[in-house]
């Protein structure tokens, strides 16, 4: 009746509901289950529905009064699927750069409604715990932690909630972990106010998320004296001067090392250079030019925090003739490449799209 056999007589998985009614002095009908006296004399105490394990693995009960002198257990297995929900991270500030205003915001995926039905909000003894990780690699090498508890609905599949945070600002921290850890946490009381813990099944205890994270940050800004209007074409003149300012929310020393332009125009200049801070310097750079992208790379150019430093380059636009005209851009914020000293994160580039020019011959 509802029981599959597999070779040797051993009971498979029953996929629709099995019974059996068990004689009881009193039972009461619940919306949730069944209250039930084994005898008169002695207190009673709550059978809810849920998915447990009462010995035989993991089944989804369902309790009913057969009578007011008996009651029936119906069980099904395997429970039907409980999806933890997935862990994600909201920030103040794009790229997972450390701040000061960090939520880790829960979502629900999936949720077995019919095991979690006699929960309600009321009755949540105590929120989830999200455990917050700060972690020196990725190899979950932990430097501290914290907890944090959110106010969870566990029968909602749209959105759990949420928990915000302090950023850690020890710079050694390269990744955050969140953990939801939800075992244990719903309980309710019975007629007796006996505290009754409901069973979560094994894969609704945990589930984790990991971000890295950076603290270096560098704006590119247009210098004041980058060229624009008509020129004369000839050897090493500027044709763009550009601002690198370290705004790393954590003071550090950043390394701005590469850095490519796309170039638009009627010619093509050649003998790409860079100079830092000063046309006088030595030279930093030279740029090489393929299909219109010019780029300099090796270079090490080290900017304090809070700090910015102009750069400028130059090349040689003989080749210019009347009425032609010389474009360069960063495209996106990829296009510049800058490491914090200490920490070796790689910066987070704010500042492009940037276009410099066009120059006119």
């Amino acid at each position: 009746m509802g029981i599959l056999l597999v070779a040797g007589g051993a009971a498979a998985l029953a996929t629709v509901p099995v019974g059996n009614n068990f004689p009881v002095a009193k039972c009461t009908p619940l919306n949730d289950g069944v209250f039930i006296n084994r005898t008169l004399n002695t207190p009673g105490y709550k059978l809810p529905n849920g998915c447990r394990d009462a010995g035989h693995g993991l089944r989804q009960y369902t309790m009913t009064c057969v009578g007011s002198t008996k009651y029936r257990t119906e069980w099904v297995q395997p429970c039907p699927s409980i999806v933890l929900p997935d862990l994600s991270f909201f920030t103040n500030a794009a790229n997972n750069t450390k701040g000061i205003n960090w939520l880790a915001q829960v979502q629900g995926k999936q949720v077995n409604v019919s095991f979690l039905n006699s929960v309600s909000l009321s009755n949540l003894s105590s929120a989830p715990v999200i455990k917050i990780y700060w972690l020196k690699d990725d190899q979950n090498t932990i430097i501290s932690q914290e907890e944090k508890l959110s106010i969870l609905d566990p029968r909602s599949t749209q959105g759990f909630g949420w928990v915000n945070f302090a950023f850690n600002t020890n710079p050694e921290v390269r990744f955050v972990k969140a953990v939801l850890d939800s075992k244990n946490l719903i309980s309710e009381s019975n007629e007796n106010n006996n505290s009754l813990i409901e069973e979560v099944p094994a894969n609704w205890l945990t589930s984790s998320s990991t971000v890295a994270v950076s603290s270096v940050k560098v704006n590119i800004i247009k210098a004041s004296d980058s060229p624009a209007g008509t020129t004369i074409p000839g050897i090493q003149k500027v044709v763009a001067s550009f601002v690198v300012f370290n705004s790393s929310t954590i003071p550090e020393d950043v390394n701005f090392s590469s850095f490519s332009l796309m170039s638009t125009g009627t010619f093509s200049p050649t003998n790409w250079k860079l100079y830092e801070g000063s046309l006088s310097r030595f030279i930093l750079a030279t740029g090489k030019s393929s299909d219109g992208k010019i780029s300099f790379n090796g270079f090490s150019s080290t900017i304090p925090p809070a700090s910015s430093k102009t750069y400028y380059i130059l090349a040689d636009t003989l080749d210019a003739k009347i009425n032609g005209f010389l474009s360069l851009a960063f495209k996106n914020n990829q296009d510049l490449s800058a490491q914090g000293d200490f920490s070796a994160d790689t910066a987070q580039v704010i500042g492009a799209p940037l276009t410099f020019g066009p120059l006119a011959y």
